[in-house]
């Protein structure tokens, strides 16, 4: 009597520590795959320099793509009441920074938009883009 509930007690542990064991091993997957630099994502080529800097002081994002990455309008303000869409749809990254949809990202002063790289990717309807990658430096 006494063997057959030692061995239930010992099934009851085996089962638990196996489920822990589980779910810390998927819980690691994630954060590794979530955690993934720019550089190897999907679409995206990074310059060896950056090429150029964007003249843009403003970008609203419209897409996150990933927590680090974001699609977004540049803006260029005309006055304080009026900004207007002036430029093309650009692909901010920042390793530091969790960008969310409709955020403004003002260029800081002494700082700029940098084109660093590009971003392929394919819309919903189906037509292939082509896009500068951007990091404010």
């Amino acid at each position: 009597m006494k063997k057959n509930i030692l061995l239930y007690f010992a099934g009851v542990l085996t089962g638990i520590v196996l489920t822990l064991l589980t779910a810390i091993l998927f819980a690691k997957s994630n954060l590794q795959n979530n955690n993934t630099p720019i550089e190897t994502y999907p679409g995206i080529t990074i310059f060896d320099q950056p090429t150029d800097t964007l003249k843009f002081s403003q970008f609203e994002v419209f897409q996150v793509i990933k927590d680090n990455m974001a699609l977004a309008h540049c803006y260029e303000p005309k006055t304080e009441a009026l900004i207007i869409e002036t430029g093309p749809i650009v692909l901010l990254i920042d390793n530091d920074k969790y960008y969310y949809d409709d955020e403004i990202i003002d260029v800081p002063q002494g700082m700029r938009a940098m084109h660093v790289g590009v971003f392929q990717y394919q819309t919903n309807q189906g037509t292939d883009k082509t896009v500068p990658v951007i990091k404010i430096m």
